[in-house]
This record gives C-alpha cells, structure tokens and sequence, in this order.
C-alpha cells in the first residue's frame, strides 16, 4: 500500500502549507511600530448594542498616505471568546480590493487595499468599514465593557467622535480614557440611551474605553454558534456513506480456511511472509536462509562464532524455474563467495534486499482493489472537506470580505491523513498481528490523529467566526473518519483464496495436536526445522515450538556448532536470535552524512473593553 504512504505525506505536506497560511508567524501589533505611513484627518464610531450581547459597529475613517502604501490593516482583537460577522467596506463609498484573516496574535486583520493596487504618498481616502461583533456574557451580570477607540493604533488621529446607542435599562456608565488624551481636548455627553464622545489631537496609541453596566436581566446571552452541530451533522452524513460504500462496494470476499500440512503451492517464506501482511519484514529475509538451508542449498556454521557464523553453499544448483527474487536473494548471499560471513552482509546486501522487496510485490500481484484503495482515498478527502472545509466555508461566509481561514482545513487533513495511514496498516496486518496488538495500534493511530489539537491549542490564535470547540470537534470527527477510510481496503478475489490457504497452513502449525506431529516426523524428520521459518513469518513460531516439547529431536542436518544440549526449545531460541541478527545486517545501510487587545475583559482601564484593535499600513 506504498501509495497509502504517499497520499498520507502529501496531506500533511499540503496541511502544512495551509497551516503556515493559516497561521504563519505572528504578525506585530500596531503599537509596536515606531512610525506611521499615514495619518487619520477623522475618525467617527457608530455602534448599536441590543440586548442579545450583539454590536453593530461602524467606521469611517479619512486617511491620509504620508508614504507610498498599498493600504491599511485594521486590526481586531479576536480573543475573550469575542466572534464577528458580516465584514464589509468600502473606499471612497465603493467596493474595492480587501480581504481578511486571522494572524497568531489572536488579531482579525483586515486589509483595506492590495499589494496589487497601491496608493501615493498624499493621497486621501474615506474607509467605511461595518461589523458585527458578538460578545460574550462575562462574570458580572449586565456588565459590558466596549473599546469604542482601540490603543493600538499606530497613526496620529486629528479627530475622533463615538455615538455608543442601547437599549434601556443602563444602571450606570465609566470612561476611562488613555493619559495622552487631556481634557481640554476631550468632551462626552449623554442623551437618553445614547453617549456621544470624542477627543482631538490623539497621538498614537491612544485609547478610549467605555464601561456600561446593565440592570439584571437587560442583556441575555449571545446567539448560540451552531458551528459545531454543523460539524457532528457533516461528519455522521459522510460516515453514514461510508458505511453503504464499504458494504457494497468495498466489501471483500470472504475467507476460507483450507487446511495445509505443506506451504500452499510450494510458496517460499518470503513471498507467503509478504502475503500474510503486504510487508517484507528484515525478519522475514532472515527466515530465507534457514529456508535454503532447509532445501539442502547452503549450510550454517557456527561452530567457531555464534554471532557471526558462516554460510556455506552446497553446490547445489538452483532450479530452472525458481522464482526471480529466490534467485537474486542467493546470489546475493554467495556474492563475494562460496563462503561468507554473517557480518558480511553489513552494508552491503541492502541493494539486493531492496530489489527482492520489489520483485516480491510483483510476484505476488495485487493484494488490494484498486477501486477500494481508490474510494479510501475519495472518502478521506471527502471527511476533511465536510468538517475543515466546512469550518472554512462557515467562516468566509459568516465573516465575510474573503475572510481567509484555512486552519481548520488543514488540521482536518493532516488528523486524517494520520489515522487513516495508521489504521491502513492495522488491516493490512491483521491476519499476522495479535488481536491485542491491533487494537493498541487502532487507539495509537486515532491517538496520533489527535495530535493537531494540541498544536491548535498551543499555536493558533482565536478564530473570528466560532470558538476553539468547533475546530477541536473537527479535528476529532476527521480523526474518526480517517480511520474508518483507512480499513475500507478491500482484498481482491485471489488474494482472498490465496489468504485462505495460508490461514489454512497457519491453523496447521497452531492447532495441529502433537500425536499428529509425532506421525508426521516419522515420515519428515526434519518437519520442525522446514517449517520453521513459516512460522516465523506467520508469527506463530511460539505455537509451533511448543508443538515439540517433550519429542528427541537431532539437531538440523545443516546446522553444526559446540552444542552439546539440543531441543527444539533450544534450536527455536536459536534461530529467532540468528534471525534477527541476519536480517538486522541484510537491511542496515551506510550513514550519509552530508495590534492587540490587552488587559481584563472586567475593564477598569484604556483597552479594557471588547473590540477597538488598532491598525497599520502595509
């Protein structure tokens, strides 16, 4: 399933790509800048409070270009669970190039203007920008803080004014006023449900906060962000269509156990190794050379090593249709000899191990449908566009003005792609793993799909159209998904009837009682040591040991050491030692080396407030 592989790097690689466009490095808020490129001849705020914690705000701003610019940034403050919508703005009252998203600084940047589209030093633009703000109930009941002038913005104001209308039942109202603005250049006035405010002559940095406090049960709570109902919703839609497709369309032909007391059609281990679990294991290589040893081709010296013992070819010749990687496999053992090490094989056999990987794949067909891994694939690209994709599209269309969000998106991919590689790999091998072992990798792999929402909440800023919730229940949906895609592999009809026959051979060396044992090494004395490296990449070398427990067994004819205590406890020991270590030294290569929103959202001071920000130029 090496496509599986590739598929899986490209998710992550493209979500790693829409993540740093999503997030990117954290932009400097406006008070960081030391000077401006333009100024604001005027500045008017009009917002409108309701009692659903809703705020329709508009600004209108006269900029003047003091450089050559593109245009401004407004930046809003997106944290304290504070959301926006229905962005829109106008230049000089038409429509004109801007777009926004989200910077790591926990800032809604708009950008009125294009690189594409510059503007010149002494020009003067209006900017008309409206928004919703939807702001969250705090602790103190009826308590509602408002940053009508953000201090972060970077450009001198000649003048600002703020009409702050509500609805009735205001207790009481503060000000609160940064040190720059003096009082003389300063007025504030109240009319029924209505305060006017505004100053002259601001400096940068300059902010106004206004405090309105409620009487109980004025304000209710914000309307509820269905967001993450939409993502349950979208996600039990596509699991409910991969379920039809696996039923009737991926489903695989159902196994049938034929039992073996011989390897199905003569089949070498390493082949049946790469059928039981579509991998060539370093093991499984290993378990080749007991194999032709087992054939009479080559015989095992460990009389003066055992960790390095010698291979010895017979001289027996190989027959004419051998299969190819059988025939690769020995002349590279016997590739500077007769008689070679085991050490020998350090760094140097890996070409060979690599071209009888290949030649195994291709001796042993397809083992999957095209059309299932094909609909896997669909169906895992599928999952991340109708829970990323559709975070992103709820967020551009709750936001508006091209509100570029692509964090979810890629979160989504890079969590799927994740887990639906790793349980791939759990179907893949589960007629050789226990059932333990795959359901600790299964958990493992949806573990590991979840590990975007830790980069989520450490790395990414707030989201401007809906909370964290929603993203982290995409995350967790596409997660799931990804791992039902992952198994949605389906066998083809002969990899089917060649796994049963195998299975078959496998329940012989399980469940073969040891009277029938004991009649068949009668006949096959060697019976233990052919059958070995079988099990060994059946994984059931254990089970076929304890078959011998308790019966004399000469040591293999093709075997020869010091030892003087023989059984085939003691050879099983043996060979899993040797056979790790052969395959360890078949596959080792040689190294290469070669503007923000700050304080209490209680208020109390400038910035205290929900919304204000500040802006920039770019």
């Amino acid at each position: 399933m090496k496509h599986l592989k590739f598929i899986a790097a490209g998710l992550c690689l493209l979500a790693a790509g829409l993540l740093f466009l999503g997030i990117g490095a954290p932009r400097m808020p406006a008070s960081a800048y030391s000077s401006a490129d333009f100024k604001i001849s005027d500045y008017g705020v009009t917002m409108t409070v309701f009692r659903d914690r809703t705020v329709e705000v508009e600004e209108v701003l006269e900029v003047t270009y003091l450089r050559d610019c593109h245009g401004i940034i407004r930046d809003l403050p997106i944290d304290k669970g504070v959301r926006y919508q229905n962005i829109k703005a106008l230049r000089d009252g038409k429509s004109f190039s801007s777009h926004s998203e989200n910077d790591a600084a926990n800032l809604l940047s708009i950008y009125l203007g294009s690189r594409l589209d510059p503007v010149d030093r002494g020009e003067t633009h209006t900017y008309t920008l409206t928004y919703t703000m939807l702001v969250p109930a705090l602790e103190e009941e009826g308590y509602l803080p408002l940053d009508v002038l953000g201090q972060d913005w970077q450009a001198e104001i000649d003048a600002f004014s703020a009409t702050v209308s509500f609805p009735e039942g205001l207790a009481s109202y503060k000000v609160h006023r940064g040190s720059s603005i003096l009082e003389k250049d300063y007025f504030e006035e109240r009319s029924g449900n209505t305060i006017t405010l505004g100053a002259v002559s601001l400096g940068a940095n300059a902010g106004i906060t206004l405090d309105l406090v409620f009487e109980a049960g004025v304000l209710t709570s914000a309307p509820a962000d269905l967001t993450p109902l939409w993502v349950v919703l979208a996600g039990l839609g596509v699991f409910a269509l991969m379920m039809l497709l696996k039923t009737f369309v991926c489903g695989s032909a159902v196994i049938t156990h034929t039992v073996n007391f011989t390897a199905p059609d003569e089949m070498d281990p390493l082949k049946m190794g790469n059928i039981i679990d579509n991998k060539v294991d370093s093991e499984d290589l290993g378990a080749l050379i007991f194999w032709f040893a087992a054939g009479g081709y080559l015989t095992i010296d460990a009389s003066e090593d055992k960790d390095d013992p010698k291979l010895i070819s017979t001289g027996k010749p190989l027959p004419d249709d051998m299969p190819a990687h059988l025939v690769q496999y020995y002349r590279g053992v016997f590739a500077l000899g007769t008689t070679v090490r085991m050490n020998d094989f350090i760094n140097t056999f890996y070409r060979t191990a690599d071209v009888v990987k290949r030649q195994v794949k291709d001796a042993s067909g397809e083992l999957y449908t095209r059309r299932s891994r094909t609909i896997s694939v669909l169906c895992g690209i599928l999952a991340v566009l109708l829970t990323g994709g559709l975070l992103t599209l709820l967020a551009m269309l709750s936001v508006g003005q091209f509100y570029f969000y692509w964090s979810p998106i890629a979160f989504c991919a890079v969590s799927c792609a994740l887990s639906a590689s790793c349980l791939s790999v759990v179907t893949m091998r589960r007629y050789k793993w226990k059932l333990a072992k795959r359901i600790f990798c299964s958990l493992g792999g949806l573990l590991l799909g979840l590990v975007p929402m830790l980069f989520l909440w450490y790395f990414a800023g707030e989201c401007a159209a809906f909370g964290k919730l929603a993203i982290y229940l995409g995350i967790a949906v596409s997660d799931l998904l990804g791992a039902y895609a992952g198994s949605m592999i389906a066998r083809t009809d002969a990899y089917s009837a060649k796994l049963g026959e195998i299975l078959g051979f496998k329940d012989f060396l399980v469940f073969t009682e040891k009277d029938r044992i004991e009649a068949l090494l009668e006949e096959q004395p060697e019976l233990f040591y052919r059958l070995l490296p079988y099990a060994q990449v059946l994984g059931v070398t254990e089970k076929w040991t304890e078959k011998f427990e308790g019966i004399d067994l000469a040591p293999p004819t093709y075997y020869s050491c010091s030892d003087a205590v023989f059984s085939a406890v003691v050879w099983n020991s043996l060979f899993r030692s040797m056979n790790v270590r052969m395959g360890t030294a078949m596959t080792s290569r040689p190294n290469n080396h070669g503007g923000g929103y700050s304080g209490s959202s209680g208020g109390g001071h400038v910035g205290g407030g929900f919304g204000g920000g500040g802006g920039r130029s770019f």
